[in-house]
């Protein structure tokens, strides 16, 4: 199932403390350190050392700005859904098919197989006269899938598959007194 576009109005989601936390530390290594280029795994790791050992008075900064951001987010996503819900109902008046009850669109049991036909209140001239469409029924096709061919060549095996065909013949002949002695014991047991 292809994803939905993304909406460019949708107000971004709220930061947590952690990822201001985050945020922060590599904003000033990269201050200090312009020249350095150093991979993310490892910033996280240390950043998440140092989170671990900070007390709360260090981190209520982060955790104040985290809640400002989650306010606002609140906020933001309460007029984008009326925003939403106001674009809905504008579309869904000016839509081409009127809005009727679902037992207006009726399907004739005998024309079922070949076409449906679909009954629609003409609202353009305010009366409750019908119009009479004819949709014609796709039919679906089957796909068919090819017979294998059993004489047509197999994948190439594999290293591992290779090693074990030519590893095979030297353990088994180590270990064929073992394996013999092992299942005469087995069948002994029961």
């Amino acid at each position: 199932m292809p994803k939905k576009p993304l909406d460019a109005n949708k107000p971004r989601g709220a930061v947590t403390a952690y990822t201001l936390f985050v945020r922060t530390c590599r904003d000033e290594l990269r201050r200090k350190y312009p020249q350095l280029t150093v991979d993310y795994n490892v910033i996280s790791k240390k950043c998440s050392e140092r989170w671990k050992h900070m007390n709360d008075n260090e981190k209520k900064r982060f955790n104040e700005t985290a809640e400002l951001q989650r306010k606002r987010y609140k906020e933001e996503m309460a007029v984008y859904v009326q925003q939403q819900q106001q674009q809905q109902q504008q579309s869904a008046t000016s839509s081409i098919l009127p809005q009727t009850p679902a037992t207006q669109y009726l399907i004739e049991p005998q024309q079922r197989q070949q076409q449906h036909t679909l009954i629609i209140q003409n609202q353009a001239q305010h009366t409750t006269t019908t119009t009479l469409v004819n949709v014609p029924k796709k039919v679906a096709k089957k796909r068919e899938r090819k017979p294998k061919d059993p004489l047509a060549p197999k994948k190439p095996l594999s290293a591992y598959f290779l090693f074990c065909a030519d590893e095979r013949p030297k353990v088994l002949g180590s270990q064929s007194g073992k394996i013999l002695f092992s299942r005469l014991n087995t069948t002994e047991q029961k």
